[in-house]
């Protein structure tokens, strides 16, 4: 009797321990797009524009969230973040670049604010700023780290905007451009054969 009692308890032991178990995991709050570097608010069309000639950027466009919010754009050596409120007075208030990247420069209206932004440093800009550009993405993640498929900026706005809009600063060429390269260097290659032999 008194095992069959021990035994009873034990199981409703284990009955009880596993549905707080259940509960305690089931009530852990979830993290929101943009609460941190590692979760980025991520853009909700990423397209290739034509600005002709045959060449295109990639423009990134993010459906607006207000407040302080962390961004990722698919990678790429520097954007134009552009700020498109219908609000005079709402901007852009500051950035924070992420960890792991180091001596980025930035500009506003072509005005070099740094060109040293390593990650964790902040830049605040003035009042009414509506875009700014930050470069040398490619060449400034760490050494040692691994390139990363998005560039991660925590942003830092005033008011209400109808889209955050990143525009990649360095032409993409087409798949020709690249072709007609590989020829020129084919026909160079064979033109020094030929005089060397």
């Amino acid at each position: 009797m008194k095992n069959t009692i021990a035994m009873a308890l034990v199981a409703l032991g284990c009955c009880v321990g596993a549905a707080q178990a259940q509960f305690s995991s089931a009530s852990l709050p979830v993290p929101q797009p943009g609460s941190s570097q590692d979760n980025p608010r991520t853009p909700n069309a990423t397209m290739a524009v034509d600005i002709g000639a045959g060449q295109f950027v990639y423009q990134s466009r993010f459906v607006y969230s207000a407040g302080q919010q962390w961004y990722a754009a698919p990678i790429q050596d520097g954007f134009r973040v552009s700020f498109l409120s219908p609000q005079p007075g709402h901007g852009l208030l500051s950035i924070t670049a992420p960890m792991g990247f180091e001596n980025l420069t930035v500009k506003v209206d072509g005005l070099v604010l740094s060109n040293d932004l390593d990650g964790g440093a902040s830049l605040q800009f003035g009042s009414g700023v509506q875009a700014f550009e930050i470069s040398g993405v490619l060449n400034g993640v760490a050494a040692g780290a691994a390139m990363p498929a998005s560039f991660p900026l925590f942003i830092s706005q005033l008011g209400s905007a109808s889209m955050m809009l990143w525009t990649s600063l360095s032409p993409i060429p087409e798949t020709d451009t690249f072709v007609m390269m590989l020829l020129g260097f084919a026909v160079v290659g064979g033109v020094l054969r030929r005089r060397g032999a």
